[in-house]
């Protein structure tokens, strides 16, 4: 009767009892999601689609789950699978700046849990001005309700010295501006002002209740001024600039 080596004998029964010992790898799902939009203003909604797989996939309740900046992850919502083991959540926006959703299925029927991969998303808001931090210069009268081509402009700012202005600290936060100069349905003569970002500035000069629209805040403006250059009483009529944060900082001058 042949004998194995000792040493191929030691060898065999090793592989054997790592074979024995080593369990079937666990199953996990599979999630996927997708965002229907990458940014949104709050009060809007998003969507949030994607499928799950895996044993049990089908009519499985999941987790949305939502993080803000660098912080922890919260579950902000539940979505459940059909049969055909897609999903749908739609997220009304409540937050500005930028933050990340994923979708999260639960361990279940011998199947481990999973989170989809984190999607980034940025949330915006018209910001009223005279309402924001700013700083300014000269007789300025603020949030009021003037009548500028027959129509009340609520939240605006008045301006009656020559030289006056009101400054503004974007931090390149924001993209876009509504601002209307104008004056007085009443008033004789005429206002110049201007409006000015670091992109650039513009003269405008207006008449009688003759409101200008003027959209200077480019992407990325680290500020915005609107100056009273000569005339008539000069109405900054219903400012508004459009940030992905809930607050402008204070002016750094």
């Amino acid at each position: 009767m042949s004998r194995i080596p000792l040493s191929l004998a030691a060898a065999l029964g090793l592989v054997a009892a790592l074979f024995i010992a080593t369990p079937a790898q666990a199953a996990t799902y599979s999630v996927t999601a997708a965002l229907s939009a990458t940014k949104a203003d709050v009060g809007q909604t998003v969507k949030i689609t994607g499928t799950v797989g895996g044993a049990g996939a089908a009519n499985k309740r999941l987790a949305v789950q939502r993080r803000i900046g660098s912080g922890a992850w919260a579950t902000i919502g539940t979505a459940v699978t059909g049969a055909n083991k897609k999903y749908s959540y739609t997220h009304k926006v409540s937050k500005t700046g930028a933050q990340q959703f994923r979708v999260y299925a639960p361990a279940s029927n011998g199947v481990s849990g999973k989170a989809s991969d984190a999607k980034s998303f940025t949330g915006w808001i018209w910001l009223n001005l005279t309402q924001q931090p700013h700083s300014a210069g000269g007789s300025l009268f603020w949030d009021t309700e003037p009548t500028v081509k027959a129509t009340k402009r609520p939240h605006s700012v008045e301006q009656f010295d020559d030289n006056t202005f009101a400054f503004w600290d974007l931090d390149n936060k924001c993209d876009q501006s509504k601002v209307a100069l104008g004056t007085y349905d009443t008033a004789s003569g005429t206002a110049s002002g201007s409006v000015q970002t670091d992109e650039g500035s513009a003269g405008y000069t207006v008449s009688a209740g003759v409101a200008t629209f003027a959209n200077h805040v480019a992407l990325a403006s680290d500020y915005l001024q609107i100056s009273k250059t000569a005339g008539a009483p000069l109405v900054i009529s219903s400012p508004r600039v459009h940030c992905s944060i809930a607050r402008l900082p204070d002016p750094s001058f």
